[in-house]
């Protein structure tokens, strides 16, 4: 960890520095979402059996809590002026002044929780089911087709993509992913990304999908489309709403998860 006010030098000596890691903290805020969501069922008289609906859902999320600091301290140190009170220094030594320095070194690190996370999201979903009875049996036909108007995901750039990944018996990459507060779609393109050439054979974990996460259900499950997960083990903060959609998208690919159970990969 560099220190950047004064020529990229260590920015604390063991001697005098207290460092502060806990996670807690006094001053982090309730995060604060607000949603709307409306929408409407069509079911034409002159075609039985025919289902349109269309919905609208928009979520703003704002004050979001971050442990990016805690993970990584020297954000703190990166953005000391964005952050007041979080960085406490000696004062400037007749070294610090000789070397053009105007600021001491760092004695003490206040790196707990943050409220400064902030997200965007507007999607329309529009569903079409058509069933049809004949003499030979039923069929249905259905197509859920979405929209998403503004995806902000950069705003959580405090939240990087944190995943375990095996490769059992080459089979491809079977990633735990906890409970995907960055998003279980940026944890696949993480994954991905830092093994390029390892197709993604399954997903264990929660993802985050509950709540007001449900607004971004229908967009998550078409995402996952790109990735061809042979298994799709959701669980946790996954939400009921959340796993019942990917059911309806992926079949027996899903495998809800809970506490006991032995999964054979």
């Amino acid at each position: 960890m560099s220190h950047p006010k004064r020529g990229g030098t260590p920015p604390f000596s063991l001697s005098d520095f207290k460092f502060q890691l806990s996670g807690g903290s006094p001053n982090v805020k309730p995060q604060v979402a607000r949603t709307l969501s409306v929408g409407f069922i069509i079911e034409p008289a002159f075609a039985h059996g025919l289902r349109i609906s269309l919905d609208y859902k928009r979520l703003r999320t704002s004050r979001e809590i971050s442990d990016y600091s805690v993970l990584d301290p020297s954000y703190i140190v990166a953005h000391e002026d964005q952050l007041p009170g979080r960085v406490v220094r000696a004062s400037p030594s007749a070294a610090d002044i000789a070397k053009g320095y105007t600021v001491g070194r760092i004695t003490f690190i206040d790196s707990t929780y943050l409220s400064v996370g902030r997200s965007s999201l507007e999607v329309v979903d529009t569903a079409v089911d058509y069933s049809l009875a004949s003499p030979i049996g039923g069929f249905r036909v259905f197509a859920i087709p979405y929209i998403s108007h503004h995806l902000d995901p950069s705003r959580r750039d405090h939240k990087s993509p944190e995943y375990l990944a095996l490769n059992p018996r080459g089979k491809g990459l079977v990633i735990f992913s906890a409970c995907s507060h960055a998003g279980i779609v940026n944890v696949l393109h993480a994954a991905r990304r830092d093994m390029p050439d390892v197709p993604i054979h399954a997903v264990i974990g929660g993802y985050h999908l509950s709540g007001a996460n449900e607004a971004i259900i229908g967009k998550t499950v078409a995402d996952f489309a790109q990735f061809d997960v042979d298994l799709i083990l959701p669980g946790h903060c996954t939400g009921w709403r959340a796993v019942n959609a990917f059911e309806r998208a992926y079949g027996a690919k899903v495998v809800p998860i809970a506490v006991g159970m032995k999964i054979a990969i």
